[in-house]
């Protein structure tokens, strides 16, 4: 249905989680012991990192194979990372952790459609999920937003999550179609559909008809790491402890998993243009 225009020779893609897994936080940028640039900025405030040496890595992997950036921030959020925006710039990315396609700045519609199909035939809404959420809810909150229209972002307290309301809601929703995630402050309630998975599987379907190599570092990546034909997540990440041994675990945290992660996709890229030429000559 979509003609892909990449003159890259190698049957792979690459699709990666960004946040945690190619760029980082002021938080690693103490203990990180390379040279680093600024990749993403807001309102003159610094967010977030990547060492020089990833980038560069980046950008030769961009030569090699179509790389996916896919995340679970918003369309904004994503358009905040001037690398992706300025340096590298991806003819396809997924934001809205799967439920949104983006493909040379438009929306993919038939994928959207998909979306508001699966989601219209949830026995709950999203008013109704978030009413229940917060009436057992027990601790405090600093806000709330529906990120993109597709996803519940619930600000409570890092450290300080009522954790049996989010098993209350598990119980209570997860066989109607819903999920819950916590990851630090930020709870995420959104439909079981709208994942990242779903959305690699349809790409490869209608846009590369490629073997998948997928990174990640947190819950939202678990299934996309292990369904990918190659999947490899940092070292102490979330996930780290529940992959299974078909998953790669990078020997290095922080900036430098980044570079270890490209460099593995660097080297399986190569490996298959190098198969895929000596059956040419063969």
């Amino acid at each position: 249905m979509y003609k892909n225009e990449c003159e890259r020779k190698t049957s792979m893609f690459f699709a990666t989680d960004l946040d945690r897994t190619l760029i980082y936080s002021k938080l690693f940028i103490a203990e990180a012991e390379c040279e680093y640039a600024l990749v993403e900025a807001y309102n003159g405030k610094e967010i977030s990192y990547m060492s020089l040496e990833a980038i560069t890595l980046l950008k030769k992997l961009n030569d090699l194979v179509p790389v996916v950036p896919i995340t679970t921030r918003n369309h904004q959020q994503y358009k905040r990372i001037q690398l992706f925006e300025e340096t590298i710039c991806p003819e396809l990315y997924v934001v809205n952790n799967g439920g949104t396609i983006i493909y040379k700045g438009e929306e993919d519609k038939q994928w959207s459609d998909y979306i508001k199909e699966q989601i219209k035939a949830l026995p709950v809404n999203y008013d109704e999920v978030l009413t229940s959420f917060l009436n057992h809810y027990k601790k405090p909150i600093k806000g709330y937003n529906k990120s993109d229209g597709l996803i519940w972002l619930i600000i409570g307290e890092r450290g300080n999550i009522d954790e049996e309301a989010v098993q209350l809601f598990k119980n209570a929703n997860e066989n109607k179609g819903w999920k819950i995630q916590v990851n630090g402050k930020k709870i995420y309630l959104y439909p079981e559909c709208i994942n990242k998975w779903s959305a690699l599987a349809y790409i490869q379907k209608n846009y590369y008809q490629k073997t998948i190599m997928a990174a990640g570092d947190s819950i939202f990546d678990y299934q996309m790491v292990h369904e990918a034909d190659y999947g490899i997540v940092p070292k102490e990440a979330y996930i780290e402890g529940i992959c299974k041994e078909q998953v790669r675990i990078a020997r290095v945290s922080g900036l430098k998993a980044a570079e270890e992660i490209l460099r593995y996709a660097i080297e399986m890229a190569e490996k298959e243009i190098g198969e895929i030429e000596g059956r040419k000559e063969s």
